[in-house]
């Protein structure tokens, strides 16, 4: 870069020399013209039109364009002879060609042609017809001093001129440095528009797949709170169940106290009617025809135990034995009526229980009428037990299948209680499940709750990013119209 601007400064100076030059031969062609020293001044103009045709010539390339100096500035020297008189005009001429050195604001260069001008004046003196050395000397001493000062203005000059260049050169430095810096801005800037912009429509996107996700939380929310309450309604509803299986499992251990009773009572039964063995004659027959009632007694209670499960079966039996032991009390007598209420009681309470109450309506109604045939023949055994002794055998019979009767209603009992103490178990383990599902339910409520609000908290922020974007993209803009200034 240095080397260039001194080439260009070096090419300014040959054209401003070249053009005076010219002028020297037009003003010396004015003299030709007037015919003032006819062929001195066409030695002159041929030249200095030879210096400037071939300054011209090497002036056009920066290679050669450093030789115009010295060609210009010695021939002008060498001009400066053609005078033959070492007059003000040749002092003159020698102190243009010592300016025009100058103009270069080369030291060594200007030092070099100080040299050459004075070898040229004692030249010049030498050669010249008049030799008057006082006055050559003054001449000298006078071109010497302009040649110094000139040397000194090229000197400070050309250290003028070196720290211009550097401080150009550092100013142009600089400036490409900014204008590096501005382009990078300006790249920048653009890249940061891109970014914002994408990061805008990743946030819109963000903003409306929270604001569906916070719907959606929304509603498994109220899912949740739903089921929470469904799941309290179906607690209660099992503890209302468990208290029932529980007073129904009281009562099915007061029926085995009764039934272990009822059948010590029919066992002290039997061993009296042994003593009246010889007046069951007549019964017989009406036994045969209790048994065969029992029996399709029996079967309706079968059919009923085929509609119920579970609990529902647990009832059939109870239902069953409680009809049993009505049979068996009302066979019995005065003795039986105690049992009879309590089985009674034990009835209802599996009439309660049962979720299948028309089912179960249809087959007590057949054993109702199976136990009305079962009664009447008991009442007709009744009436021929007065008659005679023949009746105590048939009677003592009666007692025993009674007595079998209520043993397997006392080991259908208790089989009945360890079921319903089984599904009292089941229960309890229920209400424990359900209570421990409500509570989850509430904990889980509770958690998307708090999930909610993070999310709607994530949503503002979310807006208030896309705000400081905006704001960013904003800034950007007036960054990029200052670089572009």
């Amino acid at each position: 870069m240095e080397k260039i601007a001194d080439d260009r400064h070096l090419k300014k100076v040959n054209k401003v020399i070249i053009i005076s030059i010219f002028a020297f031969v037009a003003m010396h062609l004015g003299y030709v013209f007037f015919k003032i020293s006819l062929l001195k001044n066409i030695i002159r103009v041929i030249m200095l039109s030879l210096i400037g045709g071939i300054s011209i010539i090497l002036n056009r390339s920066y290679k050669t364009c450093g030789l115009v100096k010295y060609i210009v500035v010695i021939g002008i020297m060498m001009f400066a002879i053609t005078y033959h008189t070492f007059t003000i005009m040749t002092i003159w001429i020698m102190v243009i060609a010592i300016v025009i050195a100058g103009m270069y604001f080369d030291k060594n260069y200007f030092i070099k042609m100080m040299v050459a001008g004075n070898i040229f004046e004692i030249i010049i003196q030498i050669v010249l017809v008049e030799k008057d050395w006082m006055q050559f000397l003054n001449s000298v001493l006078a071109v010497n001093i302009i040649m110094i000062m000139i040397l000194c203005i090229t000197k400070w000059s050309g250290e003028f001129i070196d720290k211009a260049r550097k401080e150009a050169e550092q100013s142009r430095s600089l400036l490409s440095k900014i204008e590096n810096t501005m382009d990078n801005i300006e790249v920048g800037t653009d890249k940061l528009n891109g970014y914002i912009i994408e990061s805008s429509g990743n946030l819109r996107t963000v903003n409306e797949e929270s604001t569906n996700l916070t719907g959606t939380i929304k509603e498994v929310a109220t899912g949740v709170v739903r089921q929470s309450e469904i799941i309290s309604k179906i607690n209660d509803k099992m503890l209302g169940a468990e208290e029932k299986v529980s007073k129904t499992y009281a009562v099915s251990e007061k029926s085995v106290e009764v039934s272990k009773e009822s059948c010590d009572i029919v066992k002290e039964s039997v061993t009296m009617v042994d003593e009246m063995n010889n007046q069951m004659g007549i019964i017989q027959k009406a036994v045969l025809e209790t048994v065969t009632g029992v029996e399709d007694l029996i079967e309706g209670t079968e059919r009923v135990g085929n509609f119920l499960e579970g609990i529902k079966n647990i009832a059939g039996q109870t239902n069953l034995l409680a009809l049993n032991a009505s049979i068996e009390a009302a066979r019995a007598g005065e003795a039986g009526k105690g049992f009879a209420v309590v089985a009674d009681e034990v009835r209802k309470l599996a009439e309660q229980s049962d979720s299948v109450a028309t089912e179960i309506d249809k087959i007590i109604n057949q054993i109702k009428l199976l136990t009305t045939r079962v009664l009447d023949e008991v009442r007709n055994v009744e009436d021929v037990s007065n008659k005679g002794t023949e009746t105590v055998n048939s009677v003592n019979n009666t007692f025993k299948k009674l007595e079998n009767a209520f043993m397997e209603i006392d080991s259908n009992l208790e089989e009945s209680l360890e079921n319903m103490k089984d599904m009292k178990n089941v229960f309890v383990e229920i209400v424990d499940e359900t209570t421990t599902i409500s509570n989850i339910s509430e904990e889980h409520s509770a958690s998307i709750e708090e999930t909610l609000a993070i999310t709607e908290n994530q949503s503002e922020k979310i807006a208030g990013i896309s705000e400081s974007l905006q704001n960013i993209e904003k800034f950007s803009g007036e960054l990029r119209k200052l670089v572009e200034k």
